[in-house]
């Protein structure tokens, strides 16, 4: 769904743990992760975590792709 918004995107199927795929992002400079788990498939959401403060917030998917649009 991001792509189709014309937002970068890279998923990993590695099936490492979500620190590592974190790091990864990270070092990539990647400035958001979207997790999407059983619990967000469940409600509709996804979580959405800044990776330059570590802050987690759960928002629509909507929601998640107008906050990473904003950003310049």
């Amino acid at each position: 769904r991001l792509r189709a918004e014309g937002l970068q995107a890279v998923v990993d199927y590695s099936g490492r743990k979500l620190a590592s795929q974190l790091k990864q992002a990270d070092a990539k400079h990647a400035r958001y992760a979207v997790c999407l788990g059983p619990q967000e498939l469940e409600n509709g959401t996804v979580t959405l975590r800044t990776l330059a403060t570590g802050e987690e917030v759960e928002h629509t998917r909507e929601e998640s792709i107008e906050i990473i649009r904003a950003e310049p």
